[in-house]
This record gives C-alpha cells, structure tokens and sequence, in this order.
C-alpha cells in the first residue's frame, strides 16, 4: 500500500486533524483500514460499471463522471 500513499502538504481543508487521512464517507481515520474499504467499495463499482458503462466522450468531463461514479461510496 505504501507506493500509493499520498503525503499533503496542506491537509486542514481535505484531511482529518492531525493525520494525512482523507475525509471519507465511512469516517475511517486509519490509512490501512480505508485502503481496504476503498479496495472493495471501488471494486464493486468497478464490476458495475463494466456492465453499464458511464456515458460520455472519454474528455476531461467523462473522466471526472467515472472517478465519481467509482468513488461516490467513500468520498463526496
């Protein structure tokens, strides 16, 4: 896990106090603990949307409709 690890230089907006840890949906303060939530939760989304695709033309704007659709159950 390790290699994905994020280091914000800035955390006060984005981050719970004190730690590195993104504010998340489940309110999972443990890096290792929300790494395992995310692995899941995005990987049922993953399944999903193999099956019913995001509609868009692969822009910038297609993009950012996939990454919210994969993430929508750990972060808002």
């Amino acid at each position: 896990m390790d290699k994905y690890k994020y280091v914000y230089e800035d955390t006060s907006d984005y981050c719970y106090s004190n730690t590195d840890i993104l504010i998340n949906k489940l309110n999972i303060n443990d890096d290792n603990d929300l790494y395992l939530a995310e692995q899941e939760l995005v990987g049922l989304r993953i399944k999903e949307i193999v099956l019913t695709p995001v509609k868009g033309n692969f822009d910038f704007r297609h993009l950012k409709n996939i990454h919210k659709f994969l993430f929508q159950d750990v972060f808002d």
